[in-house]
């Protein structure tokens, strides 16, 4: 389960690609969920490992704060922390 909220909308992809990437064609990855809002929430079990997350793109001119809120089994790539809820800013896409 995840539910995420921000203070202003944003692009978002919420997308994994496989680990064993030999079985899939190559940059292969898959977008589970695609649009623009400020809040999602759902509920997805993925029958894959690999790596799965969001991708937000601001282009509000300001700096946004995100909430996401995660329930599962899972690992957090790049952290040696596992939380259910983390708040974190985004600045705006600057071009």
């Amino acid at each position: 389960e995840y539910e995420w909220k921000s203070d202003a909308p944003l692009h978002y992809d919420f997308h994994g690609d496989p680990k064993a990437k030999e079985n899939y064609p190559s940059g292969y990855f898959e977008s589970y969920a695609i649009g623009n809002s400020n809040y999602a929430k759902g509920k997805i079990t993925i029958h894959y490992k690999g790596s799965h997350g969001w991708y937000w793109k601001n282009e509000s001119g300001k700096d946004v704060t995100i909430t996401l809120t995660t329930k599962g089994k899972y690992d957090i790539i790049g952290l040696n922390i596992q939380r259910q809820s983390i708040n974190f800013i985004l600045q705006p896409t600057r071009y």
